[in-house]
């Protein structure tokens, strides 16, 4: 019976799978809108996979917690519009 990476199809997806996966965490800083006044607060607040925190006293506790929370915070009061791409810093707040 062959293996998976006998079979170059499937090698070839599980190659695409991981290159996107790595293409995306070195793209996952928190969005906001193109000149948004919230940039400058989030691009303080790190990224979606390493520096989000799980516990409520972490956001008052931990530096990467008060930026995220900052962050979201710029995000649900900001009224930054995309309108060539349909999207909102408060569309961003919301579905982080």
């Amino acid at each position: 019976m062959a293996n998976w990476h006998d079979r170059p199809a499937t090698a070839a997806l599980y190659l695409a799978i991981c290159l996107l996966a790595i293409a995306v965490r070195l793209t996952s800083a928190l969005p906001t809108v193109a000149g948004s006044p919230c940039e400058p607060v989030c691009a303080d607040a790190g990224d979606l996979v390493e520096d989000v925190v799980c516990l409520d006293a972490d956001y008052q506790n931990l530096e990467n917690g008060r930026a995220f929370r900052e962050c979201v915070s710029c995000q649900l009061n900001s009224t930054a519009v995309d309108t060539a791409k349909n999207e909102t810093d408060v569309d961003y707040g919301l579905c982080m």
